[in-house]
């Protein structure tokens, strides 16, 4: 009985472990595999200077604000499925950021929903080369016209800042914060 239990266990984790899902921004997206009719397009990006007193602005806004600011080493890598390029766009490198942003203060008229959302950083040798893959990045995202899952993709200098969440209810605080960074000179 124990060995068949076993065995029972280590099936289904091997299964769920098979096609892990990632969630980037509002898509919960599969394991990218190209196949004959979708390949997959790597946009890289690089380890070179950036404007840390931005990611440092809003930082300090978010701790004013009673949020707690974290960086998280990068453990999956952020795809965009498009539609219009019949790709699957990887964003690939050491220029990812990746950060969690959580209230310590409950929801207004709640007790225990925490406001939380994730930042990613995709840093690029220029900001012509940044704006190139926001465009191809941000239609992506806008030819799935039935997500909705929150999201905002805004572009700074070298870089791009991805906001998103799972949870409708947050859509004001990456609107909020996104104008932090967009607003910061």
């Amino acid at each position: 009985m124990k060995k068949n239990t076993f065995i029972l266990i280590l099936s289904l984790i091997l299964a769920c472990n098979k096609n892990k899902a990632q969630v980037a921004g509002q898509h919960v997206i599969e394991k990218a595999q190209p196949t004959e009719n979708i390949v997959s397009d790597t946009i890289k990006t690089v380890s070179t200077s950036y404007n840390t007193k931005i990611l440092s602005h809003l930082i300090s806004q978010l701790n004013k604000e009673g949020f707690v600011f974290k960086s998280e080493k990068a453990r999956f890598i952020p795809s965009f499925p498009s539609k219009t390029e019949n790709t699957v766009l990887i964003i690939d490198g050491p220029g990812i950021g990746d950060y969690f942003a959580k209230s310590v203060k409950p929801e207004k008229g709640t007790n225990d929903i925490y406001p939380e959302f994730k930042i990613c950083t995709f840093i690029f040798l220029t900001q012509k080369e940044a704006q190139k893959n926001f465009e191809r990045i941000t239609d992506a995202l806008s030819s799935h016209k039935n997500i909705e899952t929150p999201y905002k993709i805004l572009i700074k200098e070298n870089q791009i800042f991805y906001l998103f969440t799972q949870e409708e209810r947050f859509r004001a605080y990456l609107e909020k914060y996104g104008k932090t960074l967009e607003d910061y000179n």
